[in-house]
């Protein structure tokens, strides 16, 4: 072992000896309440077990006794801090040598993308976009994750359909994990290092075989602008849910930024359906536009097709099919129901004059496109 590091000899101890050790983790384990324990992974900082406690699944990470820093306590309050982000597993409890977390079931990124299935594209750009969420929302509370560019290992596919989530949401959950080296900072990372691994080449393969359209040049163009206008932001306290977060919390043109970030990961424009949608997604903010007008701008006559298109848009509302009414200006359905007072307040709020005449609402001619 002479002239290793402790961190690389535990890391290349022979397997037999790994066995032993985890032999004597389990044993020390069972005695604490834990069981059905099984060995999952190690590294470089620890040993990574599979157990229960009662019913509970649960994750161990039993620590590197070589290590001359103490990584797991570290991490266990990280993710304290973290604990009501919904991003990340839960910790539950933390010993001298070991901390247990929340068992997160699912398949690691990199092995997600080999298997995944075209058909579900629409899931595939909503993972993505969600994980530029949790980038975002990283940064505005000043934790940098590190090593979000390449990721392979510290991201997990979660496929269970949330409940809180809305029927527009992708069943598919990314979580992060290994925070061992995460870090408060200054001036964090996350999004400029993910944009970085989404517009290697082993991701661009992938979106060009899953016919999703990835503008990696405009990707890393737009970072630029993201950092000038995060560093405005003032840090902020770990939040309950990060999506609702975004949405009310940051400024307009950090919501744009994010926007045109996003869109840079959407669909290629193959069928009706995407060029409608891409199309959609230029609308201005403060404007509307009629179906018709939609149909007309992807060459189609089809307006009854476009507004069946934006009746089951997935990704509103960085497509914003709430833009999108009656060629008389009236504001018409949302999300399948004649949700007239919250398509209204949505507009309002982009700045669109909205008018009312008996039961009905209508836009005024200057934020109606055609």
């Amino acid at each position: 072992m002479a002239g290793k590091s402790n961190t690389e000899a535990f890391e290349r101890l022979p397997s037999q000896e790994i066995k032993e050790r985890v032999k004597k983790v389990k044993e020390n384990l069972s005695s604490r309440g834990y069981n059905d324990l099984s060995f999952l992974a190690r590294g470089k900082r620890g040993l990574i077990l599979y157990g229960k406690k009662g019913s509970k699944k649960v994750c161990i990470k039993y620590k590197n006794p070589f290590a001359k820093v103490n990584t797991i306590k570290h991490e266990f309050y990280i993710l304290r801090y973290m604990r009501n982000m919904e991003i990340a597993p839960k910790p539950i409890e933390l010993e001298k040598d070991f901390l247990v977390m929340e068992y997160i079931e699912g398949k690691l990124i990199k092995d997600f993308i080999e298997k995944v299935n075209k058909s579900n594209r629409d899931e595939i750009i909503l993972l993505f976009w969600q994980l530029i969420d949790y980038m975002v929302m990283l940064d505005l509370i000043g934790l940098n994750k590190q090593e979000m560019n390449h990721p392979q290992k510290h991201i997990i596919i979660n496929k269970r359909k949330s409940q809180k989530q809305s029927s527009n949401n992708s069943h598919i959950k990314p979580y992060l994990v290994d925070f061992e080296r995460a870090r408060f900072s200054k001036n964090p990372k996350n999004l400029s290092q993910f944009i970085s691994y989404i517009s290697g080449t082993k991701l661009k393969r992938f979106f060009g075989k899953q016919d999703i359209r990835l503008k990696g040049k405009r990707l890393r163009e737009f970072i630029s602008s993201y950092k000038k206008e995060v560093v405005k932001q003032k840090k902020i306290s770990a939040p309950k849910i990060v999506k609702d977060f975004i949405r009310k919390n940051t400024t307009e043109q950090l919501k744009s930024i994010l926007k045109e970030i996003k869109l840079c990961v959407f669909l290629s424009p193959k069928d009706l359906r995407d060029k409608v949608l891409i199309e959609a997604g230029e609308i201005p903010r403060g404007k509307t536009c009629s179906y018709s007008y939609l149909a007309k701008r992807v060459g189609t006559k089809a307006y009854r097709v476009v507004g069946s298109i934006m009746a089951n848009n997935k990704f509103n509302p960085v497509i914003p099919c709430h833009r999108v009414i009656k060629a008389n200006r009236e504001l018409g359905s949302f999300n399948h129901k004649e949700d007239n007072l919250r398509k209204k307040d949505m507009l309002e709020k982009e700045g669109v004059d909205i008018l009312k005449q008996g039961n009905k609402f209508y836009v005024s001619k200057d934020c109606f496109l055609g």
